[in-house]
């Protein structure tokens, strides 16, 4: 057993020495990818052998713990290996008591059969790792997906399975969280934007709801939509209301965009008002410098659109036309309960 010692600040190759930084520097991006590409591989592992939830974090610290104590004993970096699990749980192992077996095994094996290795054709080794390998492949996915129309996550899926072929899995496995967060941000940055247009006998507005928190991503899209919206209407400025009430979380700089926004909105004379606001969306708005006359309740809506003359035309029939993004629309004629539904 290697005695314990610090590990190694230097290292010598030939006649040339190479201390912390320099070695820092010959790995290059490797020190920040290999530890990444380690834990994401762990936990794949874990969760594919797993009946069950996996604490993420949990594996990470184990995985950090283990590569940090072995430092103490020259041990080299270590994590888990797709093949090598798939072949212990083909074997019937459900304990890692196992791997005093593999251990005292590979010990054996290195000592006594050594030559006889070389012998062992590739292709042979690679239909016990193939073999093992396969069942990992969830095909019952792909169905699933297709039918319900998720193409983005099916495309994100076939797309990793492809570079793990090519590149790697371990690699093959970074670019598929890779893709995975570039999906994320591209569905944060096109939320989905519902528009319900409300005719009264005092007039008619319209009320955009997105479906998601605005932030940086999404805020330009959100904003040149109802600028668009407005565009639209421009000659008879009908009332422009967001429905907050999906937004659970916003930043500074979303805004920032909303106070610029309403500006615009001031000196074209249209009204703009953001409907049901949370406090913590609220609290960062008003920093941002948008009037508290600009947040509404739905209980006060026609008191604000129409002033007294709107509190007596509470109970007139509307009409309500839901729009869609993807073009849907639904045109719905009550005494109100649709229209207040729509918004509470």
């Amino acid at each position: 057993i290697p005695s314990i010692m610090i590990p190694p600040t230097s290292t010598q190759i030939g006649n040339q020495t190479y201390d912390l930084v320099e070695m820092v520097s010959e790995l290059g991006t490797g020190y920040i990818i290999i530890p990444i590409v380690a834990i994401l591989a762990n936990i794949a592992i874990a969760k594919a052998f797993v009946n069950g939830t996996i604490d993420a974090t949990q594996e990470m610290i184990a995985l950090s713990l283990c590569n940090l104590v072995g430092s103490f004993f020259q041990s080299i970096p270590s994590c888990g290996a797709f093949s090598r699990s798939a072949v212990i749980n083909a074997s019937g192992v459900r304990t890692p008591l196992a791997g005093l077996y593999s251990a005292g095994l590979t010990l054996l094996a290195l000592q006594f059969l050594s030559p006889y290795f070389y012998l062992i054709p590739r292709s042979t080794l690679s239909a016990v790792l193939i073999s093992a390998v396969i069942f990992l492949v969830d095909w019952e996915i792909f169905e699933p997906l297709w039918k319900a129309g998720a193409k983005l996550e099916l495309a994100t899926v076939v797309a990793t399975g492809f570079a793990c072929l090519f590149i790697g899995v371990e690699l093959g496995l970074l670019f598929g969280v890779i893709v995975g967060l570039v999906t994320l941000i591209f569905k944060w940055a096109r939320p989905k934007i519902d528009v319900l247009r409300t005719k009264t006998s005092m007039g008619e507005y319209i009320i955009i709801r997105p479906d998601l928190g605005i932030f940086f991503p999404s805020v330009d899209y959100i904003s040149t939509y109802i600028v668009k919206l407005a565009d639209e209407d421009r000659e008879e400025k009908k009332p422009i209301l967001i429905d907050c009430r999906d937004i659970r979380d916003t930043d500074y700089t979303a805004a920032k965009s909303f106070m610029a926004l309403t500006t615009m909105f001031e000196k074209r004379g249209q009204k703009l008002a953001f409907l049901d606001v949370r406090p913590q969306c609220q609290k960062m708005w008003k920093s941002a410098g948008i009037k508290n006359e600009s947040f509404w309740l739905s209980e006060n809506l026609t008191e604000n659109l129409y002033g007294d003359a709107g509190i007596e035309d509470e109970n007139a029939t509307r009409m309500v036309e839901v729009v869609s993004q993807s073009g849907e629309t639904e045109v719905m004629k009550n005494g109100g309960e649709t229209n207040d539904h729509q918004m509470k």
